[in-house]
């Protein structure tokens, strides 16, 4: 009996084997049918695409080409996206022609048509690469359509400039980062080696996608392609402020000094840079790096205004006056209209009289002693005198900034109408 059953098991085992075997040969026979016939119709429209051929041939290409991508045959052939990459490339061809011969034409369409172009032949690229049965694989497409596409690459620079310009600044993006992207693929490489401009066009370009991600607020896309923007020698000064900018949004502070500090070597005349820097070495109390750093400066630059002007601000804050009105000096003679500089030149000279007098003690007032000491103070107001009125020169609406302290200089001059002038400006600017 279980000799029976065995045999009766075994049986049931075969048969359904048998008919599995049967089932699976059948659904290949007619999955290799069904793909000759949707592929016959590939050829088809492949014969259809030409440069002379009429645009209803271009139609029917393109609803047999976007038939056979729905396909689940069709779509495991690089035959069918060899065909597809042809149709669009065509396609934009003549939406590019029409622009040449001043015809109205679809920037976008073109573009778009482009771009599916290089979508279809690198997936045909792609299937041509899984090896076959020997472990061969082809490089038929990449051969004949990589260097036919690679100078047309540069258009999606242009089209990202086109959205740049529109303030679509995500569209914008996508077209400049589609640009790099083709570039790296295993498909377009040696193409674009080939040719020797593309390093430089590459570098001189990743300003574009910075800018478009710069002006979207997200600063991990201006981080993507700032570095290469930094090296070009156009945009190279201005991006080096954008990748500054972008790790101080980000909070990192390490890098952000590292490349305010990177970008002032290469760019010393790059007053934003240099400014920022100062502001961050003063805010931290990181004054013997201040100190260092404008000294580094001023060796390039001598005369420099700004860097003058903060060396007088250390050397105020250490309380060398002497030393910081020759740089305060220096400030104004190189910018006369340097509002801050005369400031601080004046303010000196009147801290100086200040410490000079209360070092004086008592002393007669009809003494030659006390005549002389009265002189010796006078001086230092007379020095700080034309350093105010120059500032009310420059600003004069801004009266609480010169007003209180050119009053206290004319008054101790014996400037009796002057003084008055002065206060009648305070009460006019409710300041009093």
């Amino acid at each position: 009996m279980k000799k029976v059953l065995f045999i009766l098991f075994s049986l049931v085992m075969f048969t359904g084997n048998a008919f599995s075997a049967d089932a699976s040969k059948a659904e290949a026979k007619l999955a290799k049918k069904l793909t000759k016939e949707i592929m016959t119709k590939v050829r088809e429209a492949k014969s259809l695409i030409s440069e002379s051929a009429a645009q209803v041939n271009i139609n029917n290409a393109q609803r047999i080409v976007d038939e056979a991508l729905k396909n689940q045959y069709a779509v495991k052939e690089a035959e069918t996206y060899e065909v597809a990459g042809n149709l669009y490339y065509e396609m934009y061809v003549r939406e590019t022609l029409k622009s040449y011969e001043k015809k109205a034409f679809d920037t976008v369409a073109m573009y778009n048509y482009l771009i599916k172009a290089f979508d279809n032949y690198l997936i045909c690229d792609s299937i041509q690469h899984i090896p076959n049965a020997k472990g061969e694989v082809s490089n038929a497409c990449r051969s004949a359509k990589a260097t036919q596409l690679e100078p047309h690459r540069i258009n999606l620079v242009h089209s990202g400039i086109n959205y740049l310009n529109k303030n679509q600044n995500q569209k914008a993006y996508d077209m400049f980062d589609l640009y790099y992207k083709y570039g790296k693929t295993d498909f377009m490489k040696d193409a674009i080696a080939a040719n020797p401009n593309n390093a430089k066009m590459d570098t001189s370009c990743a300003y574009f996608p910075t800018v478009a991600a710069l002006k979207m607020k997200d600063y991990d896309k201006v981080l993507k392609y700032v570095d290469m923007a930094c090296e070009d020698s156009t945009y190279g000064e201005l991006s080096y402020q954008i990748r500054t900018d972008a790790y101080k949004v980000k909070g990192d502070t390490a890098k952000w000094v590292m490349y305010m500090q990177e970008g002032v070597k290469k760019y010393p005349s790059n007053e934003s840079i240099c400014m920022e820097l100062i502001g961050y070495y003063n805010d931290t109390k990181q004054m013997d790096a201040l100190d260092k750093f404008i000294e580094d400066m001023l060796v390039g630059d001598p005369k420099n205004a700004k860097f003058n002007y903060v060396k007088g601000y250390i050397l105020y804050n250490q309380e060398k006056f002497e030393a910081a009105q020759k740089a305060f000096q220096i400030a104004v003679e190189t910018d006369p209209k340097f509002v801050d500089a005369w400031l601080n030149l004046g303010l000196c000279y009147l801290i100086e009289a200040q410490n000079y007098m209360s070092k004086q003690g008592n002393i007669s007032y009809n003494s030659a002693a006390y005549k002389n000491v009265m002189a010796k103070e006078k001086s230092y107001f007379q020095k700080a005198r034309p350093c105010y009125e120059k500032v009310r020169e420059l600003i004069p609406d801004q009266v609480s900034k010169w007003g209180f302290r050119l009053q206290e200089i004319y008054y101790k001059l014996n400037m009796s109408k002057e003084m008055q002038e002065v206060e009648n400006q305070l009460k006019a600017a409710g300041v009093i």
